[in-house]
């Protein structure tokens, strides 16, 4: 009897022993990263990723290789404006650096930061991402890390201009450690990173632990000094911990006198990489890719479209462009200043274009606003609707143009980056004004007096004297001519046996009308269209 008594205890035990480990697993939630140790809770980032698309059909790859700079940097924003300009679905930053300086790296994790809310972004670290290129993979929604990779040891550091290291005196390396770690907790908390892990790539003095829930098994990466985590947890590597405490200490990941370098599979196993791949060809198939993916290589064509959107090259363009205009008004016919003026203005609009600073739609407004006042100074008479819907699309054609914008968004300046683009933007069309207005001045005033370019242009109008032995000679003020061929202000007029060029005071004369002469300008005679009685 005593032992059946004894077996039935050992069962219940048993069973209610059992019955508790079944509760002390419990099944991780939805999201959670599964390791060896637990199980990391979903990350929480304040600003999710956008959810992807089911077949993915816009896809970048952007590299970031070599030192941070700031060369690095400009290129980084102009890829990144273009991706936004074509409404990028998945932007993956390839990653291979030794590192930089801070600046360049605090812009290039604010353009990937603040500039994809609608681009799911992935750092591909391919294979290192040393100092500032660890920091600028927090920036990503997602980190993929290689068999070979490495990612950490991001501690400020001082060179000389001949590249020596310099050292830095105690409060000085305190006042560079606080606001990169600053950034780092920025950036980790934005995307849902680990914010101990991430400080401890910048700063000695921060431990890491790995703790576990004993009933839930989810695990921690935790500074103990933060939130008296080295004082609520069983069984720490210093002090006497909180026995009852449902956490328990499980190792360190790093000590107070090192920084955190993680190897791929450590950033895998502690939650910093969602995952590991062998290339480049794996990391695409876990996406579902309508095609390749855009690689945004610096080919000559990025670095053409570089130069001619720079403020200073843009600026000169759209001079010259409107130069070569205003010397085609000035001169019959379609010539070399046509031509080279629309070239340059092909060059200036067409490189924003290429670079994704302008969509389609934008210099559409441009050209339909260009065709209105050639229409409302030619052809209809007065000013009135054309010319007034010709200049509203104007300036709204060019505000497109210097204000970076998705195709499904106007041009607004919301972001950092987008009112940067449009600062310089402003800066290339005051420069343009400023040299169109003073070589318009210049060229009126001086190119008359040249004597092969004052063949090209109109000379200031003069009454007929009768001086000069030419068909003119015989013409008078007020003598009547048919027009030959419309005058547009410019074009042919016949009196009797001389065929002289005519030019109308603004109006437009088609062939066939009357006009009476009023007084000669340089070789042409200046006229108006005779009323019909």
């Amino acid at each position: 009897m005593g032992q059946r008594v004894q077996t039935i205890c050992v069962c219940i035990v048993l069973v209610g022993s059992a019955t508790t480990a079944i509760a002390a697993d419990p099944a991780p939630p939805a999201g959670a990263l599964v390791r060896a140790d637990g199980w990391f809770a979903p990350r929480q980032p304040t600003h999710p990723a956008p959810e992807l698309p089911e077949t993915i059909t816009r896809a970048y790859i952007i590299p970031v290789k070599g030192g941070i700079r700031p060369a690095l940097a400009d290129a980084i924003r102009r890829k990144v404006a273009f991706c936004k300009g074509q409404g990028a679905e998945l932007v993956i930053f390839e990653i291979d650096t030794p590192g930089g300086d801070s600046e360049s790296m605090g812009r290039i994790s604010d353009y990937i930061a603040r500039e994809f809310p609608k681009a799911h972004t992935v750092a591909f670290v391919n294979p290192n991402a040393l100092s500032a290129g660890a920091v600028i993979s927090l920036a990503c929604d997602e980190i993929i890390v290689s068999e070979l990779s490495k990612i950490g040891g991001a501690t400020p550091i001082m060179v000389s201009p001949r590249g020596e290291l310099v050292p830095m005196q105690p409060a000085e390396r305190a006042k560079f450690e606080s606001n990169a770690r600053a950034d780092a907790r920025r950036l980790a908390r934005r995307k849902g990173h680990n914010q101990a892990l991430a400080q401890a790539m910048i700063t000695m003095g921060v431990e890491v632990w790995l703790i576990r829930n004993h009933r839930t098994g989810e695990i921690k990466l935790v500074d103990p000094d933060k939130n008296d985590w080295g004082r609520n947890v069983r069984n720490p590597p210093k002090g006497e911990g909180k026995r009852d405490s449902d956490w328990r200490y499980l190792r360190l990941i790093d000590d107070d006198d090192e920084l955190v370098m993680l190897t791929g599979d450590e950033a895998v196993e502690l939650g910093l990489a969602d995952a590991m791949v062998t290339d480049r060809q794996e990391l695409l198939k876990r996406f579902n890719l309508a095609g390749a993916p855009i690689e945004m290589e610096d080919t000559r064509g990025e670095i053409l479209v570089a130069f001619l959107t720079s403020p200073a090259v843009t600026g000169l363009l759209l001079a010259l462009g409107a130069l070569g205009i205003y010397m085609e008004f000035r001169t019959p016919g379609f010539g070399l200043p046509g031509v080279l003026g629309a070239l340059c203005l092909a060059l200036a609009l067409g490189g924003r274009y290429m670079g994704g600073l302008a969509q389609w739609w934008e210099l559409l407004l441009l050209a339909a606003g260009v065709v209105l006042i050639v229409l409302e100074v030619t052809v209809i008479p007065g000013f009135g609707i054309a010319g007034i819907a010709g200049i509203l699309c104007l300036l709204m054609g060019l505000i497109g143009v210097i204000v970076s914008n998705a195709p499904d968004r106007l041009p607004i300046p919301m972001t950092p980056m987008d009112w940067s683009y449009f600062h310089s933007g402003l800066l290339a069309m005051s420069v343009a004004v400023v040299l169109s207005l003073i070589g318009a001045i210049v060229l009126s005033k001086y190119l008359p007096k040249i004597p092969i370019a004052s063949r090209l242009i109109l000379a200031p109008a003069t009454e007929y004297t009768g001086e000069t032995a030419s068909p003119l000679d015989r013409i008078a003020a007020g003598d009547i001519g048919v027009v030959e061929s419309d005058c547009r202000p410019v074009g042919k007029v016949r009196f009797d046996e001389e065929l002289l060029d005519g030019v109308t005071e603004g109006d437009m004369i088609l062939a066939g009308a009357k006009v009476r002469v009023l007084r000669r300008a340089g070789n042409r005679v200046v006229i108006e269209r005779v009323s019909e009685t």
